[in-house]
């Protein structure tokens, strides 16, 4: 009850089905008859005005269970790296939104701090933009990595607690290789699981380019 009680407390009232405001309120009926259930019989009140209340929770009601919203569980840089690969995708698919081919990495990290690692043998810059972002401005870059890959590259300065070495993660169903480097911040994202963990792993570990 205690446990139950905890968990409206933090529901938004807009999610919780009839059915279950309905048991509530048999549950209050029941509780309140009796010397031993007084004392519940007060909290099952308290979880009535709970339910009449509007309240933005971090707890929504799924299938009859308590679930916690799935975009809290995964990081911003990885939404935002996500959204500006999409975005890049666009992009190309679009006449009138012309591709900057051209980088310069000592003029962008003079002007953003963001080191840019050599891209390994082979890759074609396709794209470059900056993007502002929650951590200020990122730089996103795509890139023709053969055989029909195209593949993008997310960079931002921020405090992170990321790993050094890259790792995999999966958001909405894409696969992403993120890893952080002298305070950047890197997502590698566009291609296939194996591809992106080989090549995170090179770009981790190589010098940035001059």
């Amino acid at each position: 009850m205690r446990d139950a009680l905890r968990a409206l407390a933090f529901a938004d009232s807009n999610a919780i089905p009839d059915t279950v405001a309905q048991s509530a309120r048999r549950l209050s009926a029941a509780l309140a008859r009796g010397r031993i259930s007084r004392r519940l019989g007060r909290l099952a009140m308290a979880a009535m005005l709970i339910l009449g209340i509007s309240m933005t929770g971090a707890i929504y009601w799924q299938d009859w269970r308590f679930v916690a919203p799935a975009k809290a569980a995964v990081p911003e840089f990885m939404e935002e790296a996500l959204m500006s690969h999409r975005t890049a995708v666009m992009r190309s698919r679009m006449r009138s939104q012309l591709e900057v081919p051209s980088f310069d990495p000592a003029d962008v990290k003079n002007a953003t701090h963001i080191a840019i690692p050599q891209m390994p043998n082979g890759w074609r810059i396709l794209d470059v933009q900056l993007f502002p972002s929650d951590y200020g401005p990122s730089l996103q870059m795509v890139f023709d990595a053969g055989k029909k890959r195209q593949v993008s590259l997310f960079a931002v300065r921020a405090s992170i607690d990321a790993p050094g070495k890259p790792k995999i993660a999966n958001v909405r169903g894409n696969d992403l290789a993120y890893w952080t480097r002298g305070g950047t911040v890197y997502v590698l994202t566009g291609a296939s699981q194996p591809f992106l963990n080989s090549a995170a792993s090179d770009l981790s570990d190589n010098q940035d380019a001059l």
